[in-house]
C-alpha cells in the first residue's frame, strides 16, 4: 500500500500498528526528507492479507484505511502492485505513448531498461504525491530507457527536478525535465511503435 497524509510524528512502527488489522505487515518504509530527516507524511507498506481472497482483502484494506482519521488528518491510500501503481487495484496496462498535459508531468531519460513504474514511484514519492508513472516500452514489452512521472503539483515537480539533477540510477546518469519543456520536437522518444507500462491513475 501507498499511504499519504500521515502525521509527521509517525515512524515505521506506528504505521505498522496502523496497518496491522489489514494483515501481516512485512515491511514499512516511511518517506523522510533527505536533508532534514523530517517525515513527508507518506509511507509504503508491504503486507500479507488475512483473507484468502487477496484482491478482495486488499480492496477492503484500502477502504478501511481511507476512512480513517489520524490525529485529525485524513489518509489517502492506494495500491502499489509489482508492475505498477493503481488506486483501484487494476492490472497495469499498456497504452500509446504520450506525455500527460498536467503541469506536474516530468520526463525522465537514460533510465536502466529494467526500470519499472513502481521503482519510479518509490523514488519520486520523496518529493510529493506521485499521480502517475509511465515507462516507455517497445512492442515486446522491453523498456526503452525513458519514462514520464506525474506529480500532483508543479511545485512538487520542480522540487523533484532540482533534487534529481545529477542523480545516478543504477549506474545511469538520468535526465529529468518538465515534459512540456521536453516537447515533441526535441528529438524525444515518442513514436507510434512505443508503448507505456503504466503506473498510477
Amino acid at each position: 500500500l501507498y499511504i499519504n497524509g500521515l502525521p509527521p510524528s509517525y515512524d515505521n512502527l506506528m504505521v505498522a500498528e496502523l496497518c496491522r488489522p489489514c494483515g501481516e505487515v512485512v515491511d514499512v518504509r516511511v518517506q523522510f526528507d533527505r536533508a532534514t530527516g523530517e517525515s513527508h507524511g507518506r509511507a509504503f507498506v508491504d503486507f500479507l492479507p488475512h483473507d484468502a481472497d487477496k484482491e478482495g482483502a486488499v480492496e477492503a484494506a484500502v477502504e478501511a484505511l481511507q476512512s480513517r482519521e489520524v490525529l485529525g488528518q485524513e489518509l489517502e491510500v492506494a495500491v502499489v502492485e509489482q508492475a505498477g501503481f493503481s488506486g483501484r487495484a487494476e492490472k497495469p496496462r499498456a497504452s500509446v505513448a504520450g506525455p500527460s498535459a498536467e503541469a506536474g508531468d516530468l520526463y525522465v531519460g537514460n533510465l536502466p531498461r529494467d526500470t519499472k513504474a513502481v521503482d519510479l514511484i518509490r523514488v519520486f514519492a520523496n518529493f510529493g504525491l506521485v499521480r502517475d508513472a509511465r515507462v516507455g516500452t517497445g512492442p515486446t514489452g522491453q523498456g526503452l530507457g525513458f519514462a514520464y512521472v506525474t506529480m500532483s503539483t508543479l511545485q512538487e515537480a520542480e522540487e523533484a527536478l532540482g533534487k534529481m539533477k545529477g542523480y545516478v540510477w543504477n549506474g545511469h546518469p538520468i535526465h529529468v525535465m518538465l515534459s512540456k519543456d521536453f516537447g515533441r520536437g526535441a528529438g524525444g522518444p515518442e513514436s507510434s511503435s512505443n508503448h507505456w507500462s503504466r503506473g498510477a491513475n
